[in-house]
């Protein structure tokens, strides 16, 4: 019998699913449709004593790249904060932990160092379960010097937030880090030597998109925050770089879209996951999705619980140094190549021709072949593998 169940600093979450902080839980009535949908916690969208960070801008959100929509595309935006003055905020806190069953995590931010630490006494004593510190968000520094990733890039100022919303609040801590600092093993360090329960990885880049046809950005004329499934990468990286480094757990977030990406997070050594982009591509359902695709995963593979299989990819990641140089030889299975041309195409080294006499197949020259493997990966039929 699989069991979902997680503890995550020390809190208990039915399923690992988490949604991230995002318009999905601005308010008590978004929050109660995840957790309808599936969600086993929930981080609500940043709290925040700036008043200039609660302006809603409009319009503020557009897909981009967006032939592969829903699976492959780059979500843009120029979000805004919580749009709650933080008091009214703590109502909506209030009644979430006392209608829904699963733990609440506030995502809160300040820019002076009391007021991260009034946000963070606020939501201790509306009840909430955890704190998410948002170091991390991209386009903040913008509208107000000093916030968002111009911390989460700095492991002082960073650890010295964690040290003073430490001292106001008695619940969990979890900064949230961006990709956007130099070196996230550094900051994960220094948060956790600062009194962090937990870490979350990554939040999103900054990023701009031009009509070309007006020479101006699209959406607003300003950079926005840059993210959607192509962060997974990069998102696994760092929660791979940082779990071996740390003794606090970590929350993988960063272009999650179905079960399978969740499960790799899993295995580079996250506790539990969070997404947002997801529900905005699919709709609230796909926390159900997810949920259920883990479980049926790890049934069909023997996985007892997300511990059997968490970090179970750290021992096959090795730095590049010590990766053994070897060869191989291509192999292709006449009766499934279709003479398409794609690996023709893109083979730089013309190692790959279509016969031109009789059905059309590819040969390939194994002296001129690089062994790069692009032609294996891109190949749509599966009909060349190595030998």
């Amino acid at each position: 019998m699989v069991d979902l169940t997680v503890r995550f600093a020390n809190v208990e979450f039915e399923n690992p699913v988490i949604v991230a902080s995002g318009e999905a839980t601005t308010n008590f009535e978004r929050m109660k449709k995840c957790v309808k949908a599936g969600a086993g916690g929930l981080v609500t969208k940043t709290v925040t004593t700036i008043r200039e960070a609660r302006r809603a801008l409009r319009p503020r959100w557009a897909i981009v790249d967006k032939k592969g929509f829903p699976e492959i595309f780059t979500f843009y935006s120029i979000g805004v904060l919580s749009q709650y003055e933080p008091e009214r905020f703590a109502e909506e806190v209030k009644r979430a932990k006392k209608e829904l069953k699963v733990p609440i995590i506030v995502s809160i931010m300040g820019k002076e160092f009391d007021e991260w630490g009034y946000l963070a006494k606020l939501m201790d004593e509306a009840g909430a379960d955890m704190i998410e510190l948002n170091l991390s968000c991209p386009f903040m520094p913008e509208t107000v010097k000093g916030t968002g990733r111009i911390i989460g890039q700095d492991p002082k100022l960073s650890a010295e937030v964690v040290k003073v919303v430490r001292e106001a609040a008695s619940i969990p801590i979890i900064p949230k880090l961006s990709p956007e600092a130099s070196d996230l093993v550094e900051i994960a360090k220094s948060v956790e030597r600062a009194g962090a329960s937990a870490i979350t990885a990554i939040n999103r880049f900054m990023g701009i998109e031009i009509d070309i046809e007006t020479g101006k950005p699209i959406i607003q004329s300003a950079f926005a925050g840059y993210g959607g499934p192509y962060l997974r990468g990069i998102g696994l990286r760092w929660v791979a770089k940082i779990v071996p480094e740390v003794s606090i757990p970590v929350s993988g977030c960063a272009g999650i879209m179905n079960w399978s990406h969740a499960v790799e997070y899993f295995m580079v050594g996250a506790t539990t996951v969070q997404l947002f982009t997801a529900i905005v591509a699919k709709g609230y359902g796909v926390i159900g999705e997810i949920v259920e695709g883990i479980k049926n995963f790890m049934e069909q593979h023997g996985y007892e619980n997300i511990e059997a299989m968490r970090g179970i990819a750290l021992k096959h990641i090795f730095p590049l140094s010590q990766l053994p140089v070897s060869s191989f030889t291509l192999k292709i299975d006449e009766d499934k190549c279709n003479g398409c041309g794609l690996c023709v195409r893109s083979c730089l080294a013309e190692a790959i021709k279509i016969k031109t006499a009789g059905k059309k197949k590819v040969v390939i020259d194994d002296s001129k072949c690089e062994q790069c493997g692009l032609c294996i990966t891109l190949c749509p039929s599966g009909a060349l593998s190595i030998v």
